[in-house]
């Protein structure tokens, strides 16, 4: 027996006494295996959504999309599991009441991301957090590993 094998008894249909090996370094991945979330954009200025994406992406994240209306938005929904949603979107729709219909339909985290923080009002129950722009690498980050420990 290797110094990083670990004998594992399992519950099965097998003889009683089976087991199983596993290498220290297998359960260390399992144990410790980044969760991926899977994130969508609604931001009506491309160059903030691109940052967003980066900043998501680089910690791990896949983005399933970036959207400038609240119904391309709800069109990809059910394949997001987390938003960044700004407030004033491109075809006039309230951001606030985008991630109502996002948090009370869909379960999607939702995390503000806007110049103007105390204009988020109505969409705020239910929300992860409001971000002001600008903002960092790090605000982004944190807000991102909130909503996933309230995935559970």
């Amino acid at each position: 027996m290797e110094v990083d094998d670990i004998i594992v008894a399992a519950h099965s249909t097998e003889p009683s006494g089976s087991e199983h090996r596993l290498s220290f370094n297998s359960i260390y991945l399992l144990l410790h295996e980044e969760v991926v979330m899977k994130i969508m954009i609604v931001e009506d200025e491309p160059l903030v959504a691109l940052e967003l994406e980066r900043i998501a992406t680089e910690a791990g994240h896949e983005v399933v999309g970036s959207f400038m209306t609240a119904e391309q938005a709800l069109a990809y929904a059910s394949k997001a599991q987390v938003a960044f949603v700004d407030l004033g979107l491109a075809d006039g729709h309230s951001g606030a009441g985008l991630a109502r219909r996002l948090t009370d339909r869909f379960r999607i985290k939702v995390i503000f991301v806007t110049g103007s923080p105390e204009r988020v009002g109505y969409g705020l129950e239910g929300a992860v957090g409001v971000i002001d722009k600008p903002f960092t690498d790090k605000m982004i980050i944190d807000a991102l590993e909130k909503a996933q420990r309230l995935q559970g």
